[in-house]
């Protein structure tokens, strides 16, 4: 039978294989002390006791080498995956000498996961190979779902999400003869609703995320469930299935123990999170207006997790902003800077005072000017901020974003000529169209080209922009872009 030692070295391993967060330091530090302790008491245990039997032994060396293998995931020092390798190999040739079959694919499974742990996927795929192989002709079949399961994940650490979701599929259809818990199905389907993502296949992704989250609910694994249900929620929004979305929400959070307030208060916060997302995708501004400034009062007391807070504030502020009311926007925009002065959170905070500045240079005009470029100086200060740390921003550039939304805004409030000044700088950080950035590219070009054909009424060096702009879009095959300057080209020309 699987000890729990060994599942969790192994899916550490994966997390590795996949680059995910490590986990505060000091936490870190702590477990690690813990498994230490834990395995002297394990050594002390197994030579103090006399009369085991080989089968005893050999649980108790799986434990030993479980331990220490956990231990180097967490500190990632040469010394404790040594450590680990020598009671991994030591768990090997003593289930090997007594013919153990479950205690020999528990110790290929660990040093499979020691090699990754060491950042050798290659060879940590190489032995799982080999071992699929022994599994198939010698078992323990029910070891097979889990080898396979961990062969893909090492294959998306590799970053080959077809080959992954191939070893993934076979291992879901090779635990459908075992019990969820002994195949570990749940995390199988998780497993592979991620390879589905990074192949572009969300509906298909949104099955197992939903497969999974029910394996683990009916197993009472009801934090992960409703882990996985929330990525599910967020997932069917982002497909625009905003019903869908809140219906399950709504499911979830009625739960007993969530209603009761037993889960893990964070998680509780992130399915609201979600949920008020959803109903402001779904247009019920007041709902998600009211949510939002419920769970921002509450995250403004999370000490150990400012960063959140700046983002829900920040998020806040905007909803605020929409319904027109301005003076609490001010406040929860204040107090996302003051968490991001804490725990930086650059983009999120560059977008919502850009958000902030265009709505209400939008709802305000001339009279909402100075607010709006006071929040355009503050994602200024984000910016320099955000160069200074050596932050990469996942779009375009904070400062052409913000260079775009001067031109915005101070188009908005009648102020044409520094509308086209700050648009002309946004097209010079954006350089020219290609696939990545054409979309924003195009925009830019139109606002300039109303701003300068229009307003400024300079019809001839607005057409010149348009007509050099849309064959460049209509090479790269932008076709709605392109239609776009068309029409503004042939009004500009109507009204020559």
């Amino acid at each position: 039978a699987e000890l729990p030692g060994e599942a969790a070295v192994v899916h550490a391993a994966a997390a590795l294989a996949r680059s995910e967060a490590d986990g505060e330091a000091a936490d870190a530090e702590e477990k690690a002390e813990g498994l230490t302790a834990g395995h002297a008491h394990v050594v002390r245990l197994h030579e103090g006791t006399p009369g085991l039997t080989p089968c005893q032994e050999g649980r108790l060396l799986r434990m030993r080498a479980s331990a220490l293998c956990l231990r180097a995931q967490l500190t990632r020092s040469e010394e404790h995956l040594a450590a680990a390798g020598a009671e991994v190999e030591q768990l090997h040739a003593f289930a090997t000498r007594h013919e153990l079959a479950a205690q020999i694919s528990g110790a290929v499974l660990l040093r499979a996961g020691t090699h990754a742990l060491s950042g050798d996927l290659p060879t940590a795929l190489t032995v799982l190979d080999a071992h699929a192989d022994r599994l198939r002709q010698h078992g323990p079949a029910w070891h097979l779902p889990r080898t396979l399961g961990l062969r893909g994940r090492f294959r998306m650490g590799l970053r080959d999400a077809q080959a992954a979701y191939a070893e993934l599929s076979e291992a879901v259809r090779a635990a459908a003869e075992w019990p969820p818990r002994v195949s570990d199905t749940a995390t199988l389907h998780g497993d592979l609703a991620e390879a589905c993502m990074h192949l572009g296949r969300p509906e298909e992704a949104l099955r197992h995320l939903t497969r999974s989250a029910e394996l683990d609910l009916r197993q009472g694994k009801r934090t992960d469930a409703f882990c996985t249900y929330s990525n599910a929620a967020q997932l069917s929004l982002d497909l625009g299935r905003v019903e869908d979305s809140i219906a399950l929400l709504d499911s979830v959070l009625a739960e007993p123990d969530i209603a009761a307030g037993e889960l893990d208060d964070r998680l509780t916060a992130q399915l609201r999170l979600n949920r008020a997302r959803a109903l402001h995708a779904g247009e019920d501004l007041k709902a998600a207006t009211t949510e939002f400034v419920a769970l921002a009062a509450e995250s403004a007391d999370w000490d150990d997790d400012p960063g959140s807070h700046a983002i829900i504030a920040a998020e806040t502020a905007v909803l605020l902003g929409e319904a027109g009311d301005f003076d609490r926007a001010a406040e929860a925009i204040g107090q996302a800077l003051a968490a991001h002065a804490r725990a930086p959170r650059y983009e999120q905070l560059s977008n919502a005072l850009r958000e902030l500045a265009r709505l209400q240079a939008e709802q305000q005009g001339a009279d909402g000017l100075p607010d709006a470029l006071a929040r355009l100086a503050d994602a200024a200060r984000v910016a320099d901020e955000a160069r200074a740390a050596g932050y990469e921003p996942h779009g375009r550039s904070l400062e052409t974003a913000l260079a775009y939304e001067h031109g915005r805004i101070n188009a908005y409030a009648g102020q044409y000529e520094d509308a086209l000044t700050a648009l002309e700088k946004a097209l010079g950080g954006l350089g020219e169209p290609g696939p990545e950035n054409a979309g924003e590219w195009a925009e830019c070009t139109r606002l300039a080209g109303v701003v300068e054909g229009i307003y400024l009424e300079r019809t001839a060096a607005a057409l010149t922009r348009l007509d050099t702009a849309i064959p460049c879009l209509a090479a790269l095959g932008h076709t709605e872009e392109t239609e776009a300057l068309n029409a503004l080209a042939t009004r500009l020309r109507d009204e020559e």
